[in-house]
């Protein structure tokens, strides 16, 4: 049962790998959710640097090696919880998030349109 399950877990990580190497180097933004997505995401990342650019660290899960990946990544989470509940609850927990920021980018008025001075340096 160990092999079976050690096998299981590594064609994950090969199966991700290959799904982060083509979204992200179509610009498609992936989330890396706990410690297997985020291994896919180092190994796509060292395959194929460009992939780098669209992936996104859901949140650092509990397992003692995920912030060694997110690390190693350079990216820091959106989340930090603690979580380890598995079958992607970070990415799903972290799409609000995603959601709000998406919609206070679009909503804001800009300095011009609210009539403010753009900053000048005071040195």
């Amino acid at each position: 049962m160990i092999q079976g399950t050690y096998y299981k877990e590594w064609s994950t990580v090969l199966g991700r790998e290959m799904e982060f190497k083509v979204y992200g180097h179509a610009g498609v933004p992936v989330l890396a959710d706990g410690f297997i997505s985020g291994v896919a995401a180092l190994c796509a990342v060292r395959l194929c640097p460009a992939a780098a650019k669209a992936v996104f660290a859901s949140h650092c899960s509990a397992e003692p090696a995920a912030r060694i990946v997110l690390e190693a990544l350079g990216k820091t989470p959106v989340i930090t919880a603690g979580l380890h509940l598995g079958e992607g609850t970070g990415a799903v927990a972290s799409i609000p998030l995603w959601d709000m920021a998406l919609a206070v980018y679009r909503g804001c008025y800009s300095f011009a349109e609210g009539g403010i001075a753009p900053y000048t340096p005071q040195c």
